[in-house]
């Protein structure tokens, strides 16, 4: 289940310099925004960043569930979009996301002596443009690896923490098999690892799904896979502003940002069933072979609504299942879904823009199941 944690606070006001200074007086009001990132220490703690613009680096403690401010981030400009973070054998890789080329962007962090350390530069490459948007690291063995983001190439760079150098590797294909348009790493782009592999989304609302596997032989060339194509439930359900994933268990997680509350999860063979971000009590569990614990359900939420709504249903068995639109009348507006679907649980959005406010029925049926629920669109 999700559960309300204490919120993030506000920093003071702070000053670059030379040289920096703290104004402790006063508070800098700012929300995390673009370039905010979190990464867990493996033991006790994670880290953030708030991005917009921000230098703020905090801890929140597990054991305590509070939050405390940590250190100022030593960039010549505030943290903004492609701002990454990787806890790595005791110390913390920040990418710096959004600054131009003369700018220190990579820098390490000892939580222990609470220093930090300017790396070298994360490099502008061809294109000589900042890491933007999309811009995400991982650490495999004893490099770290970056994709740039707002990059014409999709070029990928492997640092190697022990000569403090960084090298342009494989960069991602343009071009997925099951997409056959060229689509490049921008807003929305992240990447996960399981140790030994990178998983990667390009964002700016397209569908790839990539893993990199690295050659552990010099030079280090790699290979990229294009993986199963990410579902898509409506016009608006693809990866975009935060967008971001995350590895556990032998399983990819994706929340697919773009003002979507859909979350993910990709198994070693396929795509999984998408989960709610909501509590809920009855859940799909499913393997590479079998779906078990399924219940029926069929659920309308926000309702009243006056934009959209999500509509959320489980299919115990597979089979045929239809989704109506009624008025009050019983006049038939629009077939959400008419078709054969395997058993798990879907979303589907319904949108008001189309409909008068008034009163609405949504019809389900399926081969065992029928249900009916009223709506009210304000």
């Amino acid at each position: 289940i999700w559960a309300d944690m204490e919120t993030i606070p506000f920093g003071f006001k702070y000053k670059v310099g030379p040289p920096p200074t703290v104004d402790s007086a006063r508070y800098n009001k700012k929300f995390p925004g673009k370039g905010a990132a979190l990464c867990w220490d493996g033991a006790n703690a994670i880290y953030a960043t708030k991005g917009n613009g921000t230098f703020e680096l905090w801890k929140y403690d597990l054991d305590s569930a509070h939050w405390y401010f940590e250190s100022w981030i030593p960039s010549t400009k505030g943290a903004k979009g492609g701002t990454s973070l990787f806890f790595k054998d005791g110390l913390l890789y920040v990418l710096v996301g959004g600054l131009k080329p003369e700018f220190d962007n990579f820098f390490a962090y000892d939580p222990v002596g609470k220093s930090w350390a300017t790396l070298q530069q994360a490099p502008a490459g061809a294109t000589a443009k900042p890491w933007k948007d999309g811009s995400a690291i991982v650490a495999i063995g004893n490099k770290i690896y970056g994709i740039k983001g707002g990059d014409k190439y999709n070029s990928f760079w492997a640092y190697d923490i022990g000569s403090n150098n960084w090298t342009e590797v494989e960069s991602c294909p343009q071009n997925h098999p099951s997409l056959g348009k060229k689509n490049k790493v921008g807003d929305g782009g992240a990447m996960t690892t399981d140790g030994s592999v990178a998983y990667m989304i390009k964002g700016k609302g397209k569908q790839d799904f990539w893993m990199y596997t690295p050659n552990a032989i010099p030079p280090d060339t790699g290979l990229w896979t294009p993986l199963d194509t990410i579902p898509r439930l409506w016009k608006n359900s693809v990866p975009k502003t935060g967008a971001a994933l995350a590895y556990a268990n032998g399983r990819v997680y994706l929340l697919k940002g773009n003002n979507s509350p859909e979350f993910w999860q990709y198994g070693p063979y396929k795509a999984l069933a998408v989960a709610e971000i909501k509590p809920t009590t009855n859940s799909a569990v499913m393997t590479e072979n079998s779906i078990t614990n399924l219940s029926f359900n069929f659920s309308v939420n926000p309702n009243p609504f006056n934009k959209f709504t999500t509509i959320r249903y489980t299919v115990p068995v597979s089979g045929k299942v239809t989704i109506k639109l009624y008025n009050s009348t019983g006049r038939l507006i629009e077939t959400l879904t008419d078709e054969y679907l395997t058993a798990g649980t879907y979303t589907t959005r319904l949108t008001a823009k189309s409909l008068a406010s008034g009163i609405y029925f949504l019809k389900y049926e399926d081969a065992k199941n029928s249900s009916e629920v009223k709506l009210i669109v304000q």
